[in-house]
């Protein structure tokens, strides 16, 4: 899941519409065609990463970070990122998975953002 940082950005840049293309277009460039990017909510992207474990998925994070630099000329803002793997065995259903990865996200950003996070254990199999 990854989100622009900076809470203002819609209101500082004139294009806001422009800025969220902008990243999707970013994440898309560093997928594989198996991945899925779809847009959540205003300013959020989710990204599935079939047959990836949590440690593809950070080789994934430190390729989009790269790929993000240029993003962040681009448009004066960051972006976190949260990223979680869960093989669908034990407790909890994707919408449990989605809200670890939120409030992982939320604190992320209050941290100072543009960084990638992991959640709390039970979501990493």
């Amino acid at each position: 899941m990854f989100r622009i940082d900076d809470g203002n950005w819609a209101v500082d840049n004139a294009e806001p519409d422009q800025v969220v293309t902008d990243l999707g277009s970013t994440l898309r460039g560093v997928t594989r065609n198996s991945d899925v990017i779809a847009r959540f909510g205003e300013d959020m992207f989710v990204c599935l990463l079939p047959l990836c474990n949590l440690q593809g998925g950070l080789v994934f994070a430190d390729r989009m970070q790269d790929a993000l630099e240029d993003f962040k000329k681009r448009t004066g803002t960051s972006v976190s990122a949260v990223m979680a793997s869960h093989r669908g065995e034990g407790e909890g259903t994707s919408s449990d998975m989605v809200t670890a990865l939120e409030e992982t996200l939320m604190q992320a950003q209050s941290e100072g953002g543009d960084r990638v996070e992991v959640p709390p254990s039970g979501w990493n199999s």
